[in-house]
């Protein structure tokens, strides 16, 4: 993750080859996520820039009418009660994939 200018094209999650420790991330889609070699965390750090879900095969998922509320964005909640949660570990709903957790 740079600044305005920088040109960060050389490291991707998809070209990155790393084995370490997750020290810090915001949980959002584009949220910086810092990486590190050393378990204490002190130094060697990488920053990223943390991924949206992708699926190579959208029937890893579950398209759901269900109703939703926004808490933030990228965070829906359930807007009503139900009896029976019959979701998947990944969801489709208005054209976008979520984590349900």
């Amino acid at each position: 993750v740079g600044y305005d200018g920088d040109d960060c094209s050389t490291i991707s999650w998809a070209s990155m080859d790393f084995e370490g420790y997750i020290c810090d991330l915001t949980e959002s889609i584009g949220g910086h996520v810092t990486l590190s070699t050393e378990s204490t965390c002190d130094k060697s750090y990488i920053g990223m820039r943390n991924p949206a879900t992708w699926l190579a095969d959208a029937s890893q998922s579950t398209e759901t009418t269900l109703p939703f509320d926004t808490l933030k964005p990228g965070v829906l909640l359930l807007a009503e009660a139900r009896t029976l949660c019959n979701l998947a570990s990944f969801i489709k709903t208005g054209g976008r994939f979520y984590r349900h957790q």
